[in-house]
Parts: C-alpha cells; sequence; structure tokens
C-alpha cells in the first residue's frame, strides 16, 4: 500500500514537471516571430532586395504550413520523439542561418537559404503540438487554462529572446541566432525526460488544486510580461543593469518549478495521513479482495469492449477527442482553418516586415517594437483561455453546455452511450481498484446519506460494499436546473448511486444514461 501511495505521489509531482517543461518549452518556441531582429543583416549580407526578403519570411512561415506533419505524427509517435524532431530540425535550421550572419561560411544560394528558414519555422510545430496534445490529455478539465497559458508563453518567447539577447549581446544578430538554435535544442532535451501522458484528474478535490494551480501559473506569467514591459519602456540595457535584468527574467522562468514540489509533499503528507487512518480499520479478506478485483475487471472489459462495438458505427461527435484524420472530416476544422488562415496572415505580414518599418521611420533599433508587441500579444493569448473556461463552467447551463445538450438531448443514444460509457468506466477502473487494495467499511458504519430530497438507503449484508443511495434521477441536486428536470414523470428509471472513498456519489452503473435515454425515447 505505501509503494502505491508513494507512485500517486510520484504520477502528480510528475504531471506537474511535465507542464513546467512545457512552459519552458513554449518559452522559447516563439522564435518564428523573430525574423526582424536579423533580416537587416540577412539582407545586407546577401545583397537582397525587399521582395527578395519578404520571400524568405514567407519561405520561413510555409514551414509552419507544414506543421500539419507534427500533427499526423502526434497520432503515432510519442512525445519524446516529437520533440526530438523540432530540437534536430531548429538546430540545424536556426544554426545555418547563424553560420551565415556571423560569416563563418560564405552565404549560400538563395533557394537553399529559403530551405534552412522553412526548416526553422517547421521545428516550433512539432514543440508546440508535442506540449498542446500531451498537456491537454494530462489535464482534461482544464483545456482552457492550459491552451491559454501555453500559448501565451508561445508570445511571450518573442520578447524574452529579445531582451535576453540585447540584455547579454547588445542585440547582435549573430548572437541571437546562436540563442534561438541551441536553447530551444537544450530546452527539449530536458522535456524529453519528464513530459509524459499522466492520467487526469479523477475527483473533484484534484480539479480544485489544479485550478489553484493554473491561478499560480498564471500570475508568474502576468509578472514575466510586466517585467518585460518594464525593462522596455525604461531603456537601460547595458552594464550590471542588464545582467541583473538577465538573472531576475531566467529566475522568474524558473521559479514555476515550485508547484510540482508542492504538489509532491502535499501528495506525500495526504498519504501518509490516509494510512494513519486506516490503521485502526480491519483489513478486506483475501476472498473479499479477489472477488472484487475479479468484478473491476470484468466491468472494465465490458465497458471497454461495448466501446469498440460503438464506436466503429458513429464518429466522435464534438466535444469528444477526435484524431486528425477524424476532425479533418468536420465542418468544425475547416471553419478554424479558413479563419486562421485568413485571420493570422495580416498579422505575420506585420510582424516579419517589422524591421523595415522601423528604419523608414527613423529607428536604428527595432527590438522594443518586437518586443512590445510580443508582450501584448500574450495578454491576448492568455485572457482568450481563461475567459473561454470561465464561461464554459459558471455560464448558465443554456448558454454554456454545448458538449452536455450534445449528450443529453442527442438524438443519437450510441454516441451518448459511448461518452458516458468511458466516463464511467475509468470512474469505475479507480474506483474499484482502490477499494480492492486499500479497505472497506464495515456493515456497520454505513449510513444513509442525509438530504432533503426523498430518497431510499439500499443496506447491503456482509458485503463490505461501499454506501448506496436509490435516487429519482430528478433529485439530483444539480446547480443550474435544464429541462430534464421539468418533467419527473417522464424520467422512471431508478438511479443508483455509489459513494466513493472522497463521498462523492458515483453512476457507476450508467442508470442515469438510461434515465436520460428513456427521456429521449418520450420526446
Amino acid at each position: 500500500m505505501g509503494f502505491l501511495r508513494s507512485s500517486s505521489s510520484y504520477s502528480s509531482a510528475l504531471k506537474w514537471l511535465g507542464f513546467v517543461t512545457a512552459v519552458w518549452v513554449q518559452s522559447i518556441s516563439g522564435n518564428n516571430y523573430t525574423f526582424s531582429n536579423y533580416s537587416s543583416a540577412l539582407k545586407s549580407l546577401m545583397n537582397l532586395n525587399q521582395l527578395q526578403l519578404n520571400n524568405l519570411s514567407v519561405a520561413k512561415d510555409v514551414g509552419k504550413a507544414f506543421g500539419i506533419l507534427a500533427g499526423l505524427a502526434s497520432d503515432r509517435l510519442s512525445t519524446p520523439v516529437i520533440l526530438l524532431i523540432g530540437c534536430f530540425e531548429g538546430l540545424l535550421g536556426y544554426g545555418v542561418q547563424w553560420l551565415v550572419v556571423s560569416r563563418t561560411i560564405t552565404p549560400l544560394p538563395y533557394w537553399q537559404m529559403c530551405v534552412f528558414l522553412c526548416m526553422g519555422g517547421n521545428s516550433t510545430t512539432w514543440m508546440n503540438t508535442a506540449v498542446l496534445v500531451t498537456c491537454i490529455r494530462n489535464f482534461r478539465r482544464n483545456r482552457g487554462p492550459v491552451s491559454g497559458i501555453l500559448k501565451g508563453y508561445v508570445g511571450l518567447s518573442t520578447a524574452i529572446f529579445t531582451d535576453l539577447c540585447t540584455a547579454l549581446f547588445s542585440n547582435d544578430p549573430a548572437s541571437f541566432l546562436v540563442l534561438l538554435a541551441v536553447v530551444p535544442f537544450a530546452v527539449c532535451l530536458t522535456a524529453v525526460f519528464f513530459l509524459r501522458e499522466i492520467p487526469p484528474a479523477s475527483s473533484a478535490d484534484e480539479e480544485s488544486e489544479e485550478t489553484r494551480y493554473f491561478a499560480v501559473f498564471n500570475i508568474v506569467a502576468v509578472v514575466v510580461a510586466v517585467y518585460l514591459q518594464s525593462y522596455d519602456i525604461i531603456g537601460v540595457k547595458t552594464g550590471v543593469f542588464a545582467v541583473a535584468f538577465a538573472s531576475i527574467l531566467l529566475f522568474l522562468l524558473f521559479s514555476p518549478i515550485a508547484v510540482p514540489f508542492h504538489a509532491f509533499i502535499k501528495s506525500l503528507n495526504r498519504g501518509e495521513q490516509d494510512v494513519e487512518g486506516q490503521i485502526q480499520e480491519p483489513l478486506l479478506s483475501s476472498e473479499i479482495a479477489e472477488e472484487k478485483e475479479v468484478i473491476a475487471v470484468e466491468a472494465a472489459a465490458a465497458a471497454v469492449e461495448e466501446e469498440n462495438l460503438v464506436g466503429e458505427r458513429k464518429r466522435p461527435v464534438l466535444g469528444e477527442d477526435h484524431t486528425i484524420m477524424e476532425a479533418m472530416l468536420t465542418v468544425d476544422f475547416w471553419v478554424l482553418f479558413v479563419s486562421f488562415l485568413c485571420g493570422v496572415g495580416t498579422g505575420l505580414a506585420v510582424m516579419n516586415n517589422m524591421g523595415q518599418i522601423g528604419l523608414a521611420l527613423g529607428y536604428t533599433d527595432v527590438s522594443i517594437f518586437v518586443s512590445m508587441t510580443s508582450i501584448w500579444g500574450f495578454f491576448g493569448r492568455i485572457l482568450s483561455g481563461t475567459l473561454s473556461e470561465h464561461f464554459l463552467k459558471y455560464m448558465p447551463s443554456s448558454t454554456r453546455s454545448n458538449k452536455e445538450s450534445q449528450l443529453i438531448f442527442s438524438p443519437d443514444p450510441a454516441s451518448l452511450e459511448r461518452t458516458i460509457r468511458k466516463e464511467a468506466h475509468s470512474i469505475l477502473t479507480e474506483h474499484n481498484n482502490s477499494v480492492s487494495l486499500d479497505s472497506a467499511q464495515p456493515p456497520s458504519t454505513q449510513t444513509p446519506v442525509p438530504s432533503t430530497y426523498s430518497r431510499t438507503a439500499l443496506w447491503t449484508d456482509n458485503t463490505n460494499l461501499p454506501t448506496t443511495d436509490t435516487l429519482h434521477p430528478t433529485s439530483i441536486d444539480i446547480p443550474s436546473q435544464t429541462s430534464i428536470d421539468t418533467e419527473p414523470r417522464a424520467m422512471v428509471a431508478p438511479l443508483i448511486l455509489v459513494r466513493d472513498n472522497n463521498g462523492d456519489l458515483q453512476d457507476h452503473e450508467g442508470h442515469l444514461r438510461n434515465a436520460a435515454r428513456q427521456r429521449i425515447d418520450a420526446q
């Protein structure tokens, strides 16, 4: 049991450590937006006109268009492999550009430079895909904050690179390209060892804990953004002040490492309290434990088999996980694709030509404009993720329940059954494993659940099973009433809920699904 407790603590800490490394990867993966910092050097060394320089920036952006390859690979390759592809491709692409700008080699032919810029641009798509896909799978209940934080750090990465290079290397283009080649390579190699897929939160306490930790990440990100903005406004970028700025910035970027340590210590303390509390409880007999293990395995096998059969008949609906090919068969995917294609291009055109715009206006150093564009892009990204999650969670059900309404009131019971089976199977497996491996309450300690609703307690004699309640489906305490509550007589199926170790009621046997199906059939 002690091994299982320590394993659970290690898993929780590893999930947050992986998210911290994901933040670091995103902090250095926005190098596609830094072209203005060294475009003038390329233009003078290669004797390019403005049209040729623009075509080089287009080649860089075309590399991002090949990000579809990273998306396809994410369904077949592991996260470390995707990260390694991205870091080696970036090392080669930006490394060759550094060799040219530093005059280590003679300028390459124009078409070859286009190829290497394309490789540099494509490298970030592999990093972003590995990080986003893995973290969203690890934090399924907090997808909005996850995407907002990670994409926000992508926006900040341009300012981080620009200000660090300005502080340490006086904004030298060759030194800047060294940073673009080496730093992402080193950070991705670090992330390879820690970024893994970990089972997501399965209880309300874990979800609440995730929300608090994400608030910490948001605060740190905002502090970093304000700090970078202050540095740009002050304008003192040499001497001891510049070194102090770089040191404090690196400290802020490393500070989120405290989150996994806190999660690990908290999990250990919780595990010790659980062990102390169970010393006084009788252990399960081997026969009951074996019987419950068999029941859990059979239930899990049946759920998986039925899930596979249903999956063969129906594609996933909006709100479920899609593979890249399943997503490409939906209208929603192509609406988003066209929106990005038309909307993002204008911003990229301005950012790629920021250097020439600044020179035309009489500014010899445009790094402050590049940095400020990055910082305010960060605020837009992080607010979009946070606000969207807020509206999804706290808006009334009539306006926020896109997924819920499609599942509960969908005319297709197969999709409804498959989705609920997934969640019920996950909860059932974890619950039965914990009950069979730890200890259960004796029959004398089982009491009916107090409530203001009418319900009948079902007692189990000499079975040591968890307490169960029989509820009418309409007596469930839901924060926002929906149309499923307005006609209780149409819902005639009984609902048996099982109380888990955390005191929460779980619908293990899918009775709520059956009740919802009866409601649909009645309509």
